[in-house]
């Protein structure tokens, strides 16, 4: 019986990996897309709404994450965003206040948007290594977690 269980213990774990993998890897390859994209969209003035260091606890400690909400106007038409970029962050406090002190209420800002979707825009147009990062770990992820479900070995 025991040995009926462990035996699926590997299968099982892969199968996690897999989906955990297949998330981040979305998202990794979301986020490339669109920030390679950014940097040849076309600009346009914009103010902050809104601006604020949000908190995230988890089991590594608390992370801080920059929340910009800004409005701008694209042929006649409102919107309001609240991406202010598709770099990763570290989740430091000391960045996040960097980046809200950038960005504060009421500031005129430059908006990056998609001419084909204004909804997606951002402050900082382009991409950095942390979402090469994501990918790199998504696709580790992928290929332990399919070997794990195949063979239920590494």
């Amino acid at each position: 019986m025991i040995d009926q269980v462990f035996g699926v213990l590997p299968h099982l774990l892969g199968a996690f990996l897999i989906g955990l993998g297949a998330v981040a890897f979305a998202y990794a390859v979301r986020g490339l897309r669109l920030g390679r994209a950014s940097s040849n969209w076309p600009s346009t003035r914009g103010i902050v709404i809104d601006s604020y260091v949000e908190e995230s606890e988890g089991d590594s400690g608390t992370s801080y994450y920059p929340q910009v909400k800004y409005r701008f106007e694209v042929d006649g038409n409102e919107y309001e965003v609240d991406e202010w970029t598709y770099h990763a962050l570290d989740g430091s406090e000391e960045t996040a206040k960097g980046i809200i002190e950038r960005y504060p209420k009421g500031h005129e800002v430059m908006v990056y948007y998609d001419p084909e979707n204004p909804r997606h825009a951002v402050l900082k147009p382009g991409v950095n290594t942390g979402k090469y990062f994501i990918f790199f770990v998504a696709t580790i992820l992928l290929v332990v977690g399919g070997l794990l479900l195949i063979t239920g070995l590494i």
